[in-house]
């Protein structure tokens, strides 16, 4: 293997989910259908925590060992439309020294949750753009120290500079205005503060 210089202009911004976050020297997954984040070490896989989303909004147990097919029919069965279904369990794991980040789908709805590990505050929601953060809510890319990296299409910044040219944003604005429409996406940094 080998690392070359990517020559092109890059199209767009592809990653992928995986279940697994490394903090410090520890390693972390979730699995699907399942409710808890475990450690891993060479030999061992341990609980690290669990949540409780109530009775009616998760899986029974049994559900981790139904096989794929064994879910669809139990899935059918058991709820007549999406918005009857419960949580199916944790995704999109990122951990800092001072945040636990994932994801929790509910009915059709993606549901954000970040833990404040100092105060043990749960924030469950959205995040929303605002106007004096307009891209808060772009595509989430990853949590990195205590910032929320997501992304957004020079296309989106271009034409909002454009229809709103009363915001009053901290931001250089030249550098956003020399922007072309087929440059990368644009990576923006939050800062994850607790209320």
């Amino acid at each position: 293997n080998r690392m070359v210089d990517f020559l092109g202009k890059q199209q767009g911004v592809s990653y992928r989910s995986l279940p697994f976050a490394k903090w410090n020297d520890s390693l972390y997954i979730v699995f699907p259908h399942d409710y808890s984040i475990y450690s891993l070490t060479a030999d061992r896989c341990e609980n690290y925590c669990s949540f409780d989303f109530g009775k009616n909004n998760m899986f029974p147990e049994s559900f981790l060992s139904f096989s794929s097919d064994e879910r669809t029919d139990y899935i059918k069965r058991k709820y007549a439309n999406f918005y009857e279904l419960p949580v199916g369990g944790i995704s999109n794991l990122h951990i800092s020294e001072r945040f636990i980040f994932f994801t929790a789908v509910h009915h059709v709805s993606q549901y954000k949750v970040f833990i404040d590990k100092k105060s043990r505050q749960f924030t469950v929601g959205y995040v929303t753009s605002t106007e004096k953060y307009p891209f808060a809510s772009s595509e989430f890319l990853s949590i990195y120290k205590d910032k929320m990296i997501c992304c957004v299409s020079p296309e989106s910044v271009l034409g909002l500079l454009d229809r709103r040219k009363d915001l009053k944003l901290e931001i250089d604005y030249d550098f956003f205005r020399r922007l072309d429409i087929a440059d990368n996406p644009v990576l923006c940094l939050h800062t994850l503060k607790s209320k």
